[in-house]
Parts: C-alpha cells; structure tokens; sequence
C-alpha cells in the first residue's frame, strides 16, 4: 500500500480548503488505516501516512484558529455596534428635543410677532392651530374626589374622553375647563 502526499511547487498559494474538506480528508485516513488494520509496517508507508496525518491535523488547527479568531472578532464587533446604536440612539434622542425646542420658540416668535406665514428662499413658515380635540386645562389644587362619579373610569383614574365630552356638551365639571388648541409650525 503507498500513499503519496500531494506537494506543489509552485508559488501561487493552493486553493483555501474548508473545514469539511479537511474533516474529510481525516475521515478518508482512518478508512485506509482500519482497512490495513493499521499495519503500515514499511517504514516508508508509514512516514507517509504519519507526515498527512500531522498535515491534515495542523491545517485543521489553523483552520480552527482562524474560526476562533474570527467569532471572538464578531463578538467584540457585536458589541462595539450595540454600544454604537446605544450611543446613536442618544443622539438621534437629543436631536429631536433639540428640533422641538427649535419649533417651540418658532411658534413663540410667531405669536409675539404676530405672524401667520413667511416666505424665505428654501422654506414656507405657516402658523397654524392644532387640530383635534382641544385639551383639557385643570385649575390649580384640581382634586379628583370633586369630580363626579360618571366622569371616572376608575379610582383614581379620570375618563378624560368623558369629561371632553361633558365640557364639549356645556356641563360644568369643578376645576376642569376646555383650554385653546396649541399651534405648531409647518414646515413644507
């Protein structure tokens, strides 16, 4: 039985096998080996085998390093893009309470101007009300217990709906009132 051991010459790198292949390869070497019951007593068989042995086993080793090295670097990477998107999503955060209180003192400016639309090169800035209901404004020292039992969905929760419609309705509610409707800015 001669095994021979597939060398190259050659200064191009061989082609990159993968685990399987190598799996494989140890598979077919053991088969070959029960088969001869592992008698390789020709010492030139028996170098043969033992150099693709250790061949095989060190190319799997590299093989497996390579893999180790790679999930640890995906696992650093996971986390460095989770702390990423934690960070990200603070800023998109701050970003956005910053374009509040941007449109906040826009429609503050409006109003003490007196302003309803202005034209600039990039941009129509319209004052305009808020639509849907108009909210609710409690008196200072407001107490739930004074507010009759139908307008409550349950202790101590108020049914605001049912109060907006008694106070719609014209039914006077003790320290609830329907207040006006805020403005905002559009922006087009």
């Amino acid at each position: 039985m001669t095994l021979e051991m597939q060398t190259t010459t050659s200064t191009v790198a061989p082609p990159r096998r993968s685990l399987f292949d190598i799996s494989d390869d140890l598979a077919i070497l053991d088969e070959l080996m029960f088969e001869c019951d592992g008698d390789i007593t020709d010492p030139e068989v028996e170098a043969q085998v033992t150099a693709w042995f250790e061949e095989l086993e060190n190319e799997r080793e590299a093989k497996l390093e390579g893999y180790g090295w790679y999930i640890k670097e995906l696992k650093v990477r996971h986390e460095a893009y989770k702390a990423e998107a934690a960070r990200l999503a603070q800023r998109a955060q701050t970003e956005e309470n910053k374009r509040k209180r941007l449109m906040t003192r826009l429609v503050d400016h409006f109003k003490l101007s007196n302003l309803t639309k202005i034209k600039t090169k990039s941009f129509i800035f319209g004052r305009q009300s808020n639509g849907g209901k108009f909210p609710m404004e409690f008196a200072d020292g407001y107490d739930l217990a004074k507010v009759p039992a139908q307008f409550v969905k349950q202790v101590p929760t108020l049914d605001t709906d049912a109060v907006y419609h008694a106070l719609q309705d014209g039914i006077e509610i003790p320290g609830i009132t329907l207040g006006e409707r805020g403005e905002h800015i559009r922006i087009r």
